[in-house]
């Protein structure tokens, strides 16, 4: 994916200390969405359990050398060309931004350049 000034790659599990860190800056996020505390492996637990068949991807953003989103979606899930975005998570100082609005832009033109169609949740 590419997005004018701001840098996205593509981690893996050895990435977890790295998405912890993003999390860490808004541990109440979890308290609200989970209704638990932010765990000292949420990074981690990321990797864990993606469906079958499915392409997990987890992707960290970074402007102006720090990292200030996670974003986790699933390639050809729940069909072969559907990409099913789970989670945006930006750091409380970008919130607001527009940051979330252009990086979910450009993880649907990543999608629909590689052939996924859209359709409207149910």
């Amino acid at each position: 994916m590419k997005l004018d000034g701001v840098e996205i790659r593509y981690v893996t599990r050895a990435d977890a200390a790295a998405i912890q860190a993003v999390f860490a800056t808004d541990p109440h996020y979890f308290e609200r969405v989970d209704r638990a505390p932010l765990r000292p492996d949420e990074g981690e637990k990321l990797f864990d359990e993606p469906p079958p068949g499915s392409d997990q991807r987890v992707a960290i953003a970074r402007r102006d050398g720090l990292d200030v989103a996670v974003l986790d979606f699933l390639v050809g899930y729940p069909e072969p060309m559907i990409w099913y975005l789970g989670l945006v998570f930006l750091v409380p100082a970008v919130r607001g931004s527009g940051l979330g609005t252009r990086l979910v832009g450009a993880l649907g033109d990543a999608a629909r350049q590689a052939g996924a169609h859209a359709r409207a949740a149910t």
